[in-house]
């Protein structure tokens, strides 16, 4: 894969994100619908989840370069820090393209309640607790998957039994 390749990609999918994020919109919503929808998200996600998504580009782009030339570890590890810092802001875009997805599915005062919510204690708990506690729901849902799968393939071999099967 060359740069423009991976570029190109990068493109392609920024601009898949934005048409994504913006399909069902109404034409013309107001700043203060759309500000509410950013903020919304700010207050549910925080400048985290953005912030992860900034770096981990900038890191990955520095991945990229450091495949083709490893002699340059050391001044691309440089840039990257530098780069880190520099991209920085630009969560703010990544929050205006999800507060865009809000506002075309809430209305105003809905994205209001909900971030007022999400600035309670509650909402706070919540948003820094529900990834984690999700993560260790599935982990075991996978555990509970696993048995019960045990359970239907011993209950089909019964029941295949019955009808002259062996499995």
């Amino acid at each position: 894969m060359n740069l423009r390749s991976f570029v190109r990609g990068g493109v392609a999918a920024g601009l898949l994100a934005i048409s994504l994020g913006m399909s069902g919109q109404a034409l013309a919503q107001s700043a203060s619908h759309l500000a509410a929808g950013r903020d919304f998200v700010i207050a549910k996600a925080g400048d985290q989840m953005f912030e992860r998504i900034v770096l981990s580009t900038v890191d990955r782009t520095r991945d990229f370069f450091l495949q083709t030339n490893t002699a340059i570890a050391k001044d691309l590890g440089e840039v990257t820090a530098q780069l880190r810092v520099e991209f920085a802001a630009k969560r703010t875009e990544i929050a205006e393209i999800f507060g865009r997805s809000m506002a075309a599915r809430f209305t105003e005062q809905e994205l209001k309640d909900a971030s007022a919510f999400y600035r309670s204690p509650l909402g706070q708990k919540l948003a820094q607790n529900e990834g984690a506690a999700f993560e260790e729901g599935m982990g075991r849902v996978r555990s509970w998957a696993e048995d019960f799968a045990e359970v239907v393939a011993n209950r089909m071999r019964v029941e295949m039994k019955k009808r002259g099967h062996n499995l």
